[in-house]
């Protein structure tokens, strides 16, 4: 116990939590928005892939719902795209520096004494893991590729029924709110790529043979995230 509560305190992280006994700080604390993410599917007895989890928050929050969940991530930071279509981004140094592996998605694992199984690939290889999930889950991960199109169509490929998407999106105002909308950011300090409003992302998903389910927007607090855009997630169902 000692030893994993001062590994967590030299470690930086994605999420925060508090469980059993452990009180971690991230950037993001999705604690008082989570219900209403869960409240978009039943979980229980699911099969769940989540795409892209960090240290594994939401691994971790559907498997005490009663889900059999399963992660995939990349095998290091090095492999994400933009070192491979930009130069490297020196804001991410300390993620290589305080945590060697995958967001610390073993040290989630260890403080809720569980054992989640993380495949290493990127998410454009995600067909190659030769499985199939009720749901596939991907959170704050589009707007961080090249290619989001792309990523979508391997969701799709490695789910039985239903993908559910959430990303920070454009906030709406007196141009945007009738339009469709679009915005690249290119190779920035944050690693985005691209961001949508509410009726571009929509569109980003209809592309697909998916048909929407249901929608929500959360409005964070700036005190839980280090940056207050709104976040929509959508539950789409293959035809």
């Amino acid at each position: 116990m000692d030893e994993l509560q001062k590994t967590i305190n030299e470690t930086q992280f994605y999420h925060s939590i508090e469980v059993n006994n452990f009180k971690i700080k991230g950037y993001y604390n999705w604690e008082p928005y989570f219900d209403l993410i869960q409240n978009l599917f039943n979980f229980r007895n699911k099969k769940i892939l989540d795409v892209g989890p960090a240290d594994g928050y939401f691994s971790q929050k559907f498997n005490s719902l009663g889900a059999i969940v399963e992660a995939v991530d990349i095998p290091s930071q090095i492999d994400r795209d933009h070192y491979k279509y930009g130069e490297e981004n020196k804001s991410f140094n300390h993620w290589k520096k305080k945590s060697d592996h995958n967001f610390n998605f073993e040290i989630f694992n260890k403080i809720h004494n569980n054992n989640i199984k993380l495949h290493l690939k990127n998410i454009y290889e995600l067909e190659n893991l030769n499985k199939f999930y009720d749901l596939v889950f991907c959170n704050d991960l589009l707007l961080h590729l090249t290619d989001p199109i792309k990523a979508i169509d391997q969701l799709i490929k490695v789910s039985n029924e239903y993908i559910l998407i959430g990303n920070p999106i454009i906030k709406k105002n007196f141009f945007n709110r009738n339009k469709s909308e679009v915005k690249y950011l290119g190779h920035t300090k944050n690693n985005a790529y691209y961001i949508f409003n509410e009726l571009g992302y929509i569109n980003l998903i209809q592309t697909f043979r998916l048909k929407i389910e249901k929608k929500i927007i959360i409005y964070p607090h700036k005190k839980d995230f280090y940056s207050n855009l709104p976040r929509m997630f959508v539950l789409a169902k293959k035809y």
